[in-house]
């Protein structure tokens, strides 16, 4: 897994979303993905930076990445679609005054499956239900309905749950963090506004990645 001050020492803040990262973790509102809270847009809006306390919990409100919201092929079958659907990001960092940091979080999302006759048969279409709700694979809920014609479209869910730690230092309104376990260091501009805290940083595209969190 690639490092960035997105991840907070351990992944990705950013990038980290879309994968699978961890254990899987049910949630009460896990079946549906939950409210989302993340989108995808090549203009993510530009904070201005202005520093400020980092020290405390912080809890994940709002989370805009720079990229386009697409679509994803099987392998295997480039005729089978998978489209994203709603994602939802909720978790605490932690800045401690003693300079380290820790982050646990936990990404929700759902996504719509087609899978054309060419690559499923009806047996595979609810054998392929069962995978979907497979909790080693970060599974929550999945259903398969088959149609002779248009062939196997599937419903996920799935939760993946994140925890890491490192240390941290602040130069005016740059965040620097620096990975516990890789040791590498990456850097975000940040701006804390009363109980709200904006950061942003360059992803791995060169798009503009920005969240905003509140204690």
């Amino acid at each position: 897994m690639a490092d960035s001050i997105s991840g907070l020492s351990a992944v990705f803040w950013f990038s980290a979303l879309v994968c699978a990262c961890g254990g899987s973790t049910r949630g009460s509102d896990a079946g549906d993905g939950g409210a989302e809270n993340t989108t995808f847009s090549p203009t993510c809006p530009m904070i201005t930076p202005c520093g400020g306390d980092l020290v405390g919990d912080w809890q994940v409100k709002e989370v805009c990445l720079g990229a386009e919201r697409g679509t994803s092929e099987f392998s295997g079958c480039p005729e089978a679609i998978e489209t994203p659907g709603p994602l939802k990001r909720t978790g605490t960092y932690s800045f401690n005054a003693d300079g380290s940091e820790t982050l646990h979080y936990v990404v929700t999302s759902t996504s719509t499956i087609q899978l054309p006759t060419s690559c499923f048969t009806e047996a595979e279409c609810q054998e392929y239900a069962d995978v979907l709700t497979d909790v080693s694979l970060g599974g929550l809920a999945g259903s398969c309905r088959w149609d002779e014609v248009t062939g196997c479209a599937c419903r996920r869910a799935v939760s993946n749950g994140v925890a890491g730690d490192g240390t941290y230092q602040v130069q005016g309104s740059s965040l620097i963090v620096i990975n516990g376990i890789t040791r590498s260091t990456s850097e975000a501009s940040f701006c804390v506004s009363g109980n709200t805290l904006s950061i942003s940083e360059i992803g791995g595209n060169g798009w503009l990645n920005t969240m905003t969190l509140t204690r």
